[in-house]
């Protein structure tokens, strides 16, 4: 006969052996996708290789594939966790804002704030790959649309609230993404651009894109 109390503490001792196990391989897959990031960096995506990554890693190749089925699924993985982390800083930036058109400058400094934080990251997602991002893997299409909807939504609402001059918003919203793009991916390329001038560029494209939306 189980008494209940040995009961209970059976299931909470498979609960937190669960947990651990759980956690262990979070762990493991967060320094695989670091290991991914560094070579990547390193050699680019078409030399990047599940061997290279195990072995930056410190893990062997069959580990590896019981996290990741083969390279498409593992910079999927990248992209994924990418898109997130840029659609959260974006969203940040947008929520550090007053009004509708500090939100959106808020917005664009966030956008090159990552880049400079998380250049392959950055590299992945919109300079050497970004044909990653319009295939057609669920959490890469709704990460995608997200983050483009937040910023032409900040622009819809300060064009509704008479902030913003009357127009179409998407179009709008892509020019703005084309300048921070601008300022972000020369900052992260160009040798010789410090971290202090790529923030004053950043300032400044932004700025003028403010005042030349301004009602």
């Amino acid at each position: 006969m189980t008494l209940p109390y040995r009961g209970k503490i059976a299931d909470r001792v498979s609960l937190a052996s669960e947990r651990r196990r759980k956690g262990h391989r979070g762990q493991v897959r967060k320094l695989l996708l670091d290991a991914a990031g560094a070579v990547f960096l390193e050699v680019g995506l078409e030399a990047l290789s599940m061997r290279k990554v195990a072995e930056r890693a410190g893990y062997t190749a069959t580990t590896l594939y019981r996290y990741f089925k083969d390279k498409d699924e593992l910079v999927f993985a990248m992209v994924s966790e990418g898109l997130a982390a840029f659609t959260a800083a974006l969203r940040e930036g947008r929520d550090g804002g007053d009004d509708p058109l500090s939100q959106i400058e808020g917005m664009g400094l966030a956008y090159v704030r990552f880049a400079l934080d998380h250049p392959t990251l950055y590299r992945l997602l919109f300079i050497q790959r970004p044909d990653f991002l319009g295939r057609s893997r669920g959490e890469v299409q709704t990460l995608r649309v997200e983050s483009f909807s937040l910023l032409r939504e900040a622009v819809s609402h300060a064009m509704g609230t008479g902030a913003a001059a009357p127009g179409d918003a998407a179009a709008v919203g892509i020019s703005l993404w084309a300048v921070v793009h601008g300022v972000a991916s020369l900052a992260i390329t160009m040798p010789g651009v410090s971290r202090v001038q790529a923030d004053q560029m950043a300032a400044q494209a932004v700025g003028w894109c403010i005042q030349g939306i301004r009602q």
